[in-house]
């Protein structure tokens, strides 16, 4: 897919995720392609002014970071009580 392509940033190559119809799986079955693809939850989230971010660590992992407004961090405890949610909130 990028064997001639000039070099791009892990940015920039992080936006490919975020493509309509983008997929993971090396071929298509009945079962591959069913769940939602980044694009529509990069679009909810852009939707209640929110923003997603990804930034990944070869060895270490990838962090996938979600900014939502707090009245929409609220709303969503409150309609369906998360499993784990982890909050961090500058205090200045």
């Amino acid at each position: 897919m990028f064997a001639n392509a000039a070099p791009v940033s892990d940015s920039e190559l992080y936006e490919v995720l975020f493509r309509p119809g983008f997929s993971a799986a090396e071929s298509m079955t009945d079962l591959s392609g069913r769940g939602v693809g980044l694009d529509v939850v990069r679009r909810k989230i852009d939707a209640q002014h929110g923003s997603v971010q990804i930034a990944s660590e070869e060895g270490r992992g990838t962090t996938i970071t979600i900014r939502l407004p707090l009245d929409v961090l609220f709303w969503m405890y409150s309609s369906a009580p998360l499993q784990a949610l982890q909050v961090e909130m500058p205090l200045a």
